[in-house]
């Protein structure tokens, strides 16, 4: 049996609707991305997983600079929080936080120079609730 829509302007107004919600309720998701500058991951290493991740290689004393993006750039100021945490004993431990202010621009760098050779990883969050997280960036500090 074939049933026929009756009403096709009502479907296309219904969707017309359902896409003008979403584009008001901020359907573009917060993001948080965070880089090295000046490097890439070349080497991989694992902090006692099961798989090997890669890691970027720098020098002990080395300042480490990381580069945050937050998009879509936020309205009002806000804070990020930067936490590297080192492996130990195959597993990460915090050894530092640090804070920053956004400003305008969306896009700011934050220094660490870390005090011990070793793996480590950072990771940024914006927000107070729900937390956005940017990814890891993995360091092995030779």
């Amino acid at each position: 049996m074939r049933m026929a829509l009756r009403a096709p302007g009502l479907v296309t107004a219904i969707v017309v609707a359902l896409a003008v919600a979403a584009a008001a309720a901020g359907a573009v998701p917060r993001t948080v991305s965070m880089s090295l500058a000046g490097s890439h991951a070349k080497a991989r290493a694992k902090c006692g997983d099961a798989h090997a991740d890669p890691y970027s290689a720098v020098a002990r004393g080395a300042a480490l600079q990381l580069v945050v993006t937050i998009r879509p750039t936020p309205t009002k100021a806000g804070r990020v929080r930067v936490v590297v945490k080192r492996c130990v004993n195959k597993h990460y431990t915090k050894v530092w936080t640090g804070t920053a202010t956004v400003g305008k621009g969306g896009t700011f760098r934050v220094g660490y120079t870390p005090k011990s050779t070793g793996l480590f990883f950072a990771v940024a969050d914006y927000g107070s609730n729900p937390n956005v997280s940017s990814h890891k960036v993995r360091v092995h500090v030779r």
